[in-house]
């Protein structure tokens, strides 16, 4: 799991989390608002935030949306998604992230989650992260992916046949073939590119 704490005094303050449960291979990314702001030791805190629907916002990723999470750090590109529940409707992207004098900074990830019932009642989630902390997240990201591929292919090898004790057909081997293309009849029409 990575987080990113973004608190700041005014109390308008984000963070964002990812996270992986490799036995189901499902991902997950998360937002959650800060709760409040100690002057004394400027800290701020979002513990407070959890749970509270309105401060907070959970999602369920694929494999095909972290890549393309990964894509937009390594090629500077943008992404974004749409996700639909019984309850709630999730939007959110992946993009370049510039200060206020227009100078690029990192990136920002943010996410509209809006009721289903309601399309007025909507919350906003947004958190830049600087070049630094976007290349965490792609590392994190890709970790996620690889040890997903790995349980899998584990999973995979412990079930196939071909690891049964009790097979012992030899029948099944794969043979490759060499063709020589210039002394086999071949018409132009027969590659469709």
């Amino acid at each position: 799991m990575i987080h990113f704490y973004k608190p700041n005094p005014k109390n308008t303050g984000t963070a964002c989390s990812f996270w992986h449960n490799s036995k189901e291979s499902t991902f997950f990314g998360s937002f959650i608002k800060q709760a409040s702001w100690n002057a004394k030791n400027r800290r701020g805190s979002f513990s407070q935030s959890r749970g509270n629907p309105n401060k907070e916002v959970i999602i369920k990723f694929s494999d095909v949306e972290i890549g393309a999470l990964i894509d937009c750090i390594e090629r500077d590109v943008e992404t974004s998604g749409y996700h639909q529940s019984q309850k709630q409707i999730v939007k959110f992207n992946f993009k370049k992230y510039e200060n206020r004098s227009g100078e690029r900074v990192g990136f920002s990830w943010g996410a509209v989650k809006e009721s289903r019932e309601d399309s007025v009642n909507k919350t906003n989630f947004i958190i830049g992260l600087s070049f630094g902390e976007s290349c965490l997240l792609k590392e994190h990201l890709r970790f996620m992916l690889n040890e997903c591929w790995e349980k899998n292919s584990f999973a995979y090898q412990e079930k196939s046949p071909a690891n049964d004790d009790n097979n012992n057909e030899e029948d099944d081997t794969i043979v490759a073939v060499d063709h020589n293309l210039e002394k086999e009849n071949l018409d132009e029409d027969d590659f469709d590119f």
